[in-house]
């Protein structure tokens, strides 16, 4: 396996189980459902991503969600298609334990470009469902399922947002990622901006007629980072509409900040000048050294 992500259905005892399989040069995306008491038999999708070709076979190019209110089940994953992120869903609210076709979610703006993160985000008030991702070109695109919060459909924000200029030094980093707010169905997306040293940023703010998106921000209050951002995650806070980033560079230092009351907070470097791990997993950076993996995380305590 070459990436795992697991995701928990809100009040119940189901899971999602989402593996990344490399087999001589052939991309399986594998997803189980844990039910309670038994993992049911598994969804494979394989060589969606054309991995010999594109390279997606490198990082997090795939993610799982569960639709809040409904209880669906869904799968995102990056192609080598022209529409780049297709998907599949389960519907657990009709008591489906089949999963639907494979059908087309969004373009991220790019089509010669090749998806190297993708990370989606579940509204815990609605239906909507938040996809955001990377590519080879170094753009940012971001799409949200069922936009109104119940409506079937893929709105697309990429454009909106113009991220054109993030980090791309390796395959598989998540340069990129999104957090809802715990009230009131806004989301923030963060961003390793390759023209500044800190994370940039983006909102998404939600109402029953869709989400509107703002355009990349990247004054915010910083660190003072003395190089490039190897990976950046955000964090919703469950108990009120706070959200956490976290962030590292590739002098391995890590920093955080927070998000609260529509501002950030001034950032603060967590002191740590050793993130693992210590040499590049594949190439080199000049003088530099490239940590491409992610080092660290973050959880609230409820």
């Amino acid at each position: 396996p070459v990436y795992v992500t697991l995701k928990s259905k809100g009040g119940s005892n189901e899971m999602l189980l989402g593996v990344s399989i490399d087999v001589g040069g052939t991309h399986d995306i594998e997803v189980y459902r844990w039910t309670g008491s038994a993992w049911d038999n598994a969804q494979v999708i394989t060589d969606t991503t054309n991995a010999a070709a594109g390279g997606l076979d490198n990082g997090n190019v795939f993610d799982v969600a569960w639709e809040s209110n409904s209880g669906d089940a869904l799968v995102f994953y990056g192609t080598a298609a022209t529409v780049e992120v297709k998907y599949r869903s389960l519907e657990r609210s009709t008591g489906s334990t089949t999963w639907g076709a494979e059908t087309d979610a969004f373009n991220t703006g790019v089509n010669a470009a090749v998806i190297r993160g993708l990370n989606a985000e579940a509204d815990g008030i609605t239906n909507r469902v938040a996809v955001v991702t990377n590519d080879s070109s170094n753009d940012l695109g971001a799409a949200t399922w069922k936009d109104d919060g119940t409506t079937a459909g893929w709105t697309s924000h990429s454009g909106t947002i113009n991220e054109i200029s993030l980090e791309n030094q390796f395959l598989g980093p998540q340069y990129v990622d999104i957090a809802f707010t715990a009230t009131s169905s806004k989301a923030v997306i963060v961003a390793q901006d390759a023209g500044v040293l800190d994370p940039a940023y983006s909102t998404l703010i939600c109402t029953g007629s869709g989400c509107t998106a703002s355009a990349i921000n990247v004054t915010v209050p910083t660190l003072g980072a003395v190089d490039d951002g190897t990976f950046v995650r955000a964090f919703g806070a469950p108990n009120n509409d706070d959200i956490m980033t976290l962030w590292a560079d590739i002098d391995r230092s890590l920093g955080i900040e927070l998000y609260r009351n529509n501002a950030w907070a001034p950032a603060m470097n967590l002191a740590e000048a050793n993130v693992s791990p210590a040499t590049a997993d594949a190439g080199t950076c000049g003088a530099s050294i490239c940590v491409v993996a992610m080092g660290g995380t973050f959880v609230y305590i409820p």
